[in-house]
C-alpha cells in the first residue's frame, strides 16, 4: 500500500512538528494550503497510473478528527472524506 504524507513540506523541523502534533492539529498558512491542494491533482495522476489496487489518501493536519481531504479507492479500507488521521500515520510523522 502506498502512503504519501506531505507534512515535511509544511513543517521543516521535526521538533516543531512533534510539539504541534501533540496539540491535535496545526495551523496552515495560505501558502501551505496552496501547496497541499496542489497534491490533489498529483494523487489523481498517480491513481490513474497505478490503478484501483491502491488506496491514495491526502491528509491535512489542520484537524486530526477530519484530516482526510482527498481519498481515491477508499473502498479498500472504508475510509471517506473527512475521516480522522490514523495512529499509523501519526506514528510515521513522529519518526
Amino acid at each position: 500500500m502506498l502512503h504519501y504524507y506531505v507534512a515535511a513540506d509544511i513543517i521543516k523541523q521535526k521538533n516543531a512538528m512533534v510539539i504541534k502534533m501533540q496539540k491535535g492539529s496545526m495551523k496552515l498558512t495560505a501558502t501551505d494550503r496552496i501547496i497541499l491542494n496542489s497534491y490533489r491533482s498529483f494523487l489523481d495522476g498517480l491513481a490513474d497510473y497505478l490503478g484501483s489496487s491502491f488506496e491514495f489518501v491526502l491528509h491535512s493536519l489542520e484537524d486530526y478528527e477530519s484530516s482526510v481531504i482527498k481519498i481515491i479507492n477508499g473502498h479498500h479500507t472504508g475510509r471517506k472524506l473527512g475521516a480522522p488521521i490514523t495512529d499509523l500515520a501519526l506514528n510515521m510523522l513522529t519518526k
